[in-house]
């Protein structure tokens, strides 16, 4: 199986913190909503589009690009499948995004106060 095309889109408004309750999980999912970091009321969505894949053995090299705040960026990640799901890791620099908050990208002398640029998705596809 090759993927040719294709277009994820993501709801960036159900940002769900799992591992908090109460007021640190709203605090939080708020924060993650506002413009410090996604702007989720301006951008609703964040969307993968999927241009080309190619094999190698076991696994399907994609590329495509990931739009997140308005901006796009090229990405390129590994899939590969394990009974009927497909599984993929795919790490993107936020700073790209325009998302700022604590970034040694845009802010200096942050210390212990940084947040690293890399984010790490982990997916699972199931048909």
């Amino acid at each position: 199986m090759l993927l040719k095309h294709g277009k994820f889109i993501v709801d960036m408004t159900t940002i769900n913190v799992e591992d908090l309750a109460g007021k640190s999980k709203a605090r939080l999912e708020g924060h993650l909503k506002g413009d410090d970091f996604f702007s989720t009321e301006e951008f609703t969505e964040s969307t993968l589009e999927i241009n080309s894949s190619t094999k190698d053995g076991d696994l399907l090299k994609v590329s495509g690009n990931l739009t997140i705040k308005g901006i796009s960026s090229p990405v390129e990640f590994e899939m590969k499948k394990d009974g009927d799901n497909w599984f993929s890791s795919l790490t993107f620099d936020r700073s790209k995004h325009n998302v700022r908050f604590n970034s040694g990208s845009f802010f200096e002398n942050l210390g212990d106060k940084l947040i690293l640029d890399e984010i790490e998705l982990e997916v699972t596809l199931s048909f």
